[in-house]
């Protein structure tokens, strides 16, 4: 009776540690290693462009002028891609304005002042953010 307590009490202590060892590498991959990834400063960041054409170049064998023509293109499709990215802007604000004013309107009269503080920040942030990612492109 009492082996099999102690069997239970091993087999349970077993199983926590497995648990906590498996939850603790999903939390690692799926929240620290994006949380990492926004403190990490711009210019540690690889840029898609240059981890494309290694990918592809290194396992293509491409050429040094195959590798200046997938340049050019990924160049004028990052064009269009910031293009329709401009263009779609308005849409973009036009329903983030209208969820704002939904959120603002079921928040009571205290609520609102310090909610259009946090939207105030939360735009500063994000054209700051924007501003930055803009810097590294023009440092290229």
């Amino acid at each position: 009776m009492m082996d099999t307590m102690k069997l239970k009490v091993g087999i349970s202590v077993i199983f926590f540690i497995l648990f906590g060892f498996f939850a603790g590498v999903v939390v690692d991959k799926n929240f620290l290693a994006k949380a990492n990834e926004k403190d990490r400063p711009a210019a540690a960041k690889v840029d898609p462009k240059v981890e494309m054409m290694q990918f592809y170049g290194s396992r293509l064998n491409m050429t040094d002028d195959q590798k200046e023509q997938m340049g050019r293109i990924l160049d004028e499709t990052s064009g269009k891609f910031n293009d329709l990215r401009k263009a779609m802007r308005p849409q973009f604000d036009e329903i983030r304005n209208g969820a704002r004013q939904r959120i603002r309107a079921m928040l009571n009269p205290d609520q609102q002042p310090k909610y259009d503080e946090l939207v105030q920040e939360r735009d500063a942030e994000r054209q700051k953010a924007q501003q930055q990612k803009n810097e590294a492109k023009g440092n290229k």
